[in-house]
């Protein structure tokens, strides 16, 4: 692998964690290994599906905040005259009654001598919209077709945290160097809920770091556990900003930090800086929460028999031949 490639999927690591999606993948990926009969595949297919969608009890799962919380933030990757940046803006907007409105944009880019239009050397975008009325949830991806999607299991909501997360996930990665300390500023209330300002400062690590290159690559790979990766890989020299927490200083709700120092990719040095701006306002009047005028339904076709009439006779090769020995590695 290359290091304009270590560098993206290093990049790629800290802009979001591991999706649903890839667990199908790998999943995917590791069945097809197997030779099985169509009736076993199948099952074992639906398997994997369920494995990815795993139902969660929505009445468990608090939705914040009510109003408008827009977001902005960036991850750049700096190894000598390369850089690699991603850059993400998200709006979310919450009625009183459960409605809500996302959007999620992302873009990559990277280039060889920063600042100069010549030396962009590669620039991608994506982007996730997502409306629920309070009685249906329909998403899509960049400008394409709208779906409805189940929110009897409140993936919608969860949708909503995945969104909001990027501060917070940013405070969390650091916070085995980057402390807190109180401000004279008052309490403020956002959304709801009552928020206690306090300013960012670097600190000594009161603790020593993982240093097996094993053990943090399966931390790296793990949405649940890669802060803990970049606790260990990156190391703040500088940090700004302030954020307004709970009263326990459990959960951070706004703010605005800045974090830079260097970390290391495949044996080569570098400099990063992260940075997320997470500011709530009440809603305004004019926002839609209104579904499109078209969507595809619920009830339309599942993923199985839309797999199997895409790959037809590549499928049934892989999926529906003979059960055979698999060789020992």
């Amino acid at each position: 692998m290359t290091a304009y490639h270590l560098a993206w999927r290093h990049a790629a690591f800290l802009s979001a964690g591991l999706s649903g999606l890839m667990l199908l993948a790998f999943s995917l990926a590791t069945l097809s290994g197997c030779m099985r009969s169509t009736e076993d595949s199948e099952k074992a297919l639906e398997e994997a599906l369920k494995g990815a969608l795993q139902p969660r009890d929505p009445d468990t799962i608090s939705l914040w905040p009510i109003g408008h919380l827009a977001m902005t933030g960036s991850f750049e990757l700096q190894l000598g005259p390369e850089r690699w940046k991603v850059s993400i803006k998200r709006d979310s907007w919450v009625r009183d009654d459960g409605a809500m409105h996302l959007v999620d944009e992302r873009r990559w880019s990277a280039s060889e001598q920063p600042g100069t239009p010549e030396a962009l050397i590669e620039d991608k975008q994506d982007r996730f919209e997502g409306i629920f009325d309070g009685h249906v949830w329909v998403t899509r991806t960049g400008y394409g077709p709208w779906i409805q999607r189940d929110s009897s299991d409140g993936h919608h909501i969860r949708t909503q945290i995945r969104v909001r997360d990027w501060l917070p996930t940013l405070v969390r990665a650091f916070g085995g160097r980057v402390g807190t300390v109180a401000t004279a500023e008052p309490v403020e209330v956002f959304g709801g809920r009552s928020g206690i300002w306090r300013r960012l400062v670097l600190q000594p690590r009161a603790d020593g770091v993982i240093a097996d290159k094993t053990v943090l690559a399966g931390l790296r790979d793990d949405e649940r556990t890669w802060p803990s990766w970049v606790d260990a890989t990156h190391v703040p020299d500088r940090v700004s900003g302030r954020i307004a927490v709970d009263e326990d200083h459990d959960e951070v709700y706004v703010g605005e930090m800045t974090v830079s120092g260097v970390t290391e990719v495949r044996g080569s040095p570098g400099r990063f800086e992260a940075s997320a701006k997470h500011t709530w306002t009440a809603l305004e009047p004019d926002v839609s929460f209104e579904l499109p005028a078209t969507y595809f339904p619920d009830n339309r076709e599942r993923v199985w028999p839309m797999i199997r009439e895409v790959l037809g006779d590549a499928l049934t090769e892989t999926w529906g031949g003979p059960a055979t020995p698999v060789p020992a590695p």
